[in-house]
């Protein structure tokens, strides 16, 4: 099959542009991403501090690069065991969680990520979205609210050293190819945002 002339052209205007994630969020669901409000910062980290809880009592056995997934359910378990709102768990793809929260103008949607380390960053994909398929966007859902990178430390054995960053995604900007995507260089360097970051256990 010969090639397409107007999708080459497309693909190749893809290259080396970037967007922020207030532009995906905008153009997929039509919806805002609000700053997240500092003064109620507490209350995100009691929810980390208790998914970190809920994790050590119950442990994820798998491989390390995929703790991630598990720590959306500790999220989950963290907000309903705190009994301060409602927690959704969206399924694969950004973002993974959405809960209304008591005392919040929008609801939250939180991005569980887990690294060796919180204060060394690489060039490796951190982050990363796609173009969603009707499915996903009805099943996501989302609406004008707080988006927040949640990204805890783990030793290179499944435990997690108590170490954590909390970064709100608002104005972040990241590289789109086919799939937009984001090293921690990209979030901890150059976007700079973050909100909360712990200096011991």
């Amino acid at each position: 099959m010969k090639y397409n002339p107007s999708k080459v052209q497309m693909l190749q205007s893809l290259t080396g542009n970037t967007i922020t994630l207030n532009d995906y969020v905008k153009a997929y669901y039509d919806a805002e991403i609000h700053t997240f409000p500092i003064d109620k910062l507490d209350l995100l980290q009691q929810i980390v501090h208790s998914s970190i809880e809920i994790y050590r009592k119950n442990p994820y056995t798998g491989r390390v690069n995929e703790m991630g997934n598990y720590m959306e359910d500790c999220i989950h378990q963290a907000i309903m065991k705190m009994d301060i709102g409602i927690s959704k768990r969206l399924g694969t793809g950004y973002p993974d969680n959405c809960s209304i929260l008591n005392g919040f103008d929008f609801p939250i949607y939180l991005d569980p990520k887990v690294s060796a380390s919180i204060s060394t960053y690489t060039a490796f994909r951190m982050f990363y979205t796609s173009l969603p398929s009707e499915e996903t966007k009805k099943r996501k859902n989302i609406k004008d609210g707080y988006h927040i990178l949640i990204n805890y430390e783990h030793d290179g054995r499944n435990n997690l050293t108590g170490r954590y960053k909390i970064t709100d995604l608002d104005g972040f900007v990241y590289t789109t190819v086919i799939k937009q995507e984001a090293s921690s260089k990209d979030l901890y360097e150059v976007h700079n945002k973050v909100i909360l970051q712990t200096l011991g256990n």
